[in-house]
């Protein structure tokens, strides 16, 4: 009988020999190593390797690293013409027109102004002593690899490249619109059909822009670049390549949009809950990084990889990977899905304060709003309300945006208004704060200095927010939130409240939430903002005065009748909403607003379509554009002005 030893090296004579005959002149190529095709095409992620004489062998997984050995040293080693090779078409400042690939090793890809390279076959001397290395590397095939895998990564055959995360704040997110994730989802799909014994890999590219707030960076899907016939080569189960001029396209894409750069998207058709990057990719992300960051100095370029049910990403400065944290979904409610690699994270357990809440937010909600920021723009009738609401919901952080001071006439509807701080002229914000930190619960507040966001340094900092809620009484501040919700993928809770009454009875008493976001229309759309009140709101106070003593315009300066009853129930309805979005529990679709009409008991849904040529909710280059488009603030006002809205 055979031993173990003795199998191996006669099943791998045949092959070995093969290597003494002239090898074909074309090459497959990788990022920084040329294989012949002699020496068999490697399938690093399914483990099979496809032998030159037509049958097939299949390896277990942990011997990736070991073929691959083989493969290189049977390059290196039998008279290598490779390195000149290399360097003519991996160093130069246009490496990003060859080899891209997300795989195992791929020939090269000849862009429009390549010409087919010839080689010299392989020298034949010094056969014997390379043939010795070849089966000593053939019978470490059988040993169990050295590398330790990850916990919880049994499969894992190789050491990735170490996981480092910007230093002094949270790896940044990646946040995409539900619709856009539909579709990345579509797009790769056959890679996960039941049934399939070899399911080819996919991809798609996404356009991205960058979100550099200190408190919540993160990267903004625009678009999904979906692949054009031919710009994916070998696209089989386990090899995919993206081809050169699919990523032109691409770069040429992001400097027409001023958008910051790109992330490459392929699939692991054989992974469900864990995932991770093969040894190719991390082999060949590096340079292939570093020649789009050649042609894009300032560029924010990316890579990820899809399982089933997980996903793992990673962004590249320089030669150094930045893994991302969440992928986030923003649609009917808020997904999130790690990218670490693994489909299931471990849930803290929640504090005793929500025992009586954990039937509507559970521990896993609560973990995300003890995570979140959440900005709240007003702090008047219902403003004040909805910072105690979400302050006894656990959110993490409570941003303040507020300008107006105290004065008498909000001692009846601003929650925890005192009576010295209307007279001391106290700021709002500064009042909620004190209450906030006075409770002794978690939550922390910020208060935005300023306070207006018309001002173009305070509008920047609601990109800072994961969520927005606006309680604020005047167009051009409701416009502004829309603009930031589309451009920044953050979901936006508008509420307001009107009291309708003559001089002898109330006529209507209503409250009203909308839920504005990617995918939904915007209050321009929904007629709660209108183009007459956003051009006089622009004007100056000595313009107002004229346009309105022409009776052009009904006068916006009115006090509006306001109660904290009323108030109340607006706010209780938006707090709920915003339980939602991190736990469902109510019937989706979301409408688009909720009015409730209290005379006669009455609640209604309303739903609206975006108006075409609307430049807010149904403008394709604002959605995730971040600030790729200019905010309509005091700064750029104009359009206002002019009524082209």
């Amino acid at each position: 009988m055979k031993t173990e030893q003795e199998e191996v090296l006669d099943s791998s004579e045949q092959w070995v020999e093969g290597l003494d005959h002239p090898l074909p002149e074309h090459f497959n190529l990788s990022s920084g190593c040329g294989l012949p095709p002699g020496l068999g095409e490697l399938r690093i992620r399914l483990g099979i390797q496809r032998w030159p004489h037509g049958h097939e062998q299949h390896f277990s997984a942990r011997l990736a690293d070991s073929l691959l050995h083989v493969m290189r040293h049977g390059a290196k080693e039998l008279g290598d013409p490779l390195p000149a090779l290399v360097g003519k078409h991996c160093n130069d400042r246009h490496r990003s027109a060859g080899l891209i690939s997300a795989g195992r090793p791929r020939r090269l890809l000849l862009g429009e102004d390549r010409q087919p390279e010839r080689f010299h076959p392989l020298r034949a001397t010094g056969r014997h002593s390379q043939r010795a290395h070849l089966r000593a590397h053939l019978l470490a095939l059988r040993e169990r690899s050295r590398v330790e895998p990850e916990p919880r990564r049994p499969r894992l055959t190789h050491r990735p490249l170490p996981r480092v995360f910007p230093e002094a704040r949270s790896a940044m997110n990646l946040r995409i619109a539900e619709r856009q994730w539909e579709i990345v989802r579509r797009l790769t799909s056959l890679s996960f059909v039941k049934g399939l014994r070899f399911p080819p890999e996919t991809g798609c590219i996404l356009l991205v822009s960058h979100n550099d707030h200190p408190k919540a960076e993160s990267l903004l899907v625009s678009d999904v670049l979906a692949p054009q016939a031919g710009e994916f080569s070998d696209q089989e189960s386990g090899a995919l390549t993206f081809s050169s001029r699919y990523m032109r396209r691409a770069l040429l894409a992001v400097r027409e949009r001023g958008l910051a750069g790109f992330i490459t998207v392929h699939t692991h058709p054989l992974s469900n809950r864990e995932v991770g990057f093969s040894a190719y990719d991390d082999e060949n992300d590096p340079s292939l990084m570093a020649n789009l960051h050649d042609l894009e100095a300032a560029g924010k370029f990316g890579s990820m990889v899809l399982g089933r049910r997980s996903a793992c990403a990673r962004l590249w400065q320089g030669e150094t990977a930045y893994y991302l944290n969440d992928l986030v979904v923003v649609g009917e409610q808020l997904t999130f899905l790690s990218l670490d690699g693994r489909s299931e994270t471990t849930i803290p357990s929640p504090s005793d304060i929500f025992d009586r809440s954990l039937a509507l937010t559970g521990p896993g909600a609560l973990a995300r709003l003890a995570r979140s920021r959440i900005g709240i723009v007003g702090l008047s009738g219902t403003g004040s309300l909805m910072a105690e609401l979400l302050m006894r919901a656990g959110v993490g952080e409570l941003v303040l945006f507020e300008f107006d001071p105290a004065d008498r006439t909000n001692l009846g509807r601003v929650l925890h208004l005192r009576t010295r701080d209307a007279a001391d002229c106290v700021n709002k914000a500064t009042r909620t704060s004190e209450v906030v930190t006075e409770s002794g619960l978690s939550t922390k507040v910020t208060i935005i200095p300023g306070g207006d966001i018309r001002d173009p340094e305070v509008a920047a900092e609601l990109r800072g927010c994961d969520l927005l809620v606006g309680c604020v009484d005047r167009d051009w501040a409701r416009l502004i939130l829309c603009e930031v919700s589309y451009q920044y993928l953050i979901p936006l809770i508008d509420l307001g409240t009107e009291i309708g009454a003559s001089a002898s009875e109330v006529q209507s008493l209503d409250a009203r939430i909308s839920f504005v976001g990617p995918g939904r229309p915007c209050l321009l759309c929904a007629k709660v903002v209108t183009q007459e009140r956003l051009r006089l709101e622009s004007y100056h106070s000595e313009e107002q005065e004229r346009v309105l003593a022409m009776g052009y315009s009904e006068d916006i300066r009115l006090a509006v009748p306001a109660v904290m009853d009323l108030n109340m129930r607006a706010a209780a309805l938006a707090g709920l909403f915003i339980r939602h979005l991190y736990q469902p529990f109510l019937a989706s679709p979301l409408p688009h607003s909720v009015r409730e009409t209290v005379t006669n008991f009455s609640s209604k849904q309303q739903r609206f379509e975006s108006a075409d040529g609307c430049v807010v909710c149904n403008y394709p280059e604002r959605l995730g554009a971040g600030p790729a488009c200019q905010l309509t603030t005091r700064s750029s006002c104009e359009p206002l002005r002019s009524g082209s809205m």
